[in-house]
């Protein structure tokens, strides 16, 4: 979150499998409104078979894309941590 770590990571993205990209009618880079029930962020696409059909990634280090508006503040019932990292997402074409 400092401005040699964005500058070395780049800007945000969001991974979607290539079979969901097609699905979507998404191209690498094209722009992406992510939105879950509590919120949602404009992000743009990176096509990749690194994630599994159904699932995409968007990595939580970016104040450009607060990634942690889609999520709940809910804990973990055994770790007691933060429930930061799985939520349910829907996924469009921004504009």
């Amino acid at each position: 979150k400092t401005k040699g770590l964005n500058e070395l990571a780049g800007p945000p993205y969001i991974e979607i499998n290539p079979q969901d990209a097609s699905l979507y009618g998404i191209k690498a880079k094209d722009l992406i409104y992510v939105y879950s029930r509590r919120g949602g962020i404009t992000i743009s696409a990176k096509i990749t078979d690194r994630v599994k059909p159904g699932v995409v990634f968007i990595p939580m280090r970016s104040a450009a894309a607060p990634v942690n508006v889609l999520t709940i503040n809910a804990l973990d019932r055994y770790t007691k941590t933060p429930a930061f990292k799985v939520c349910a997402v829907g996924l469009k074409k921004a504009g």
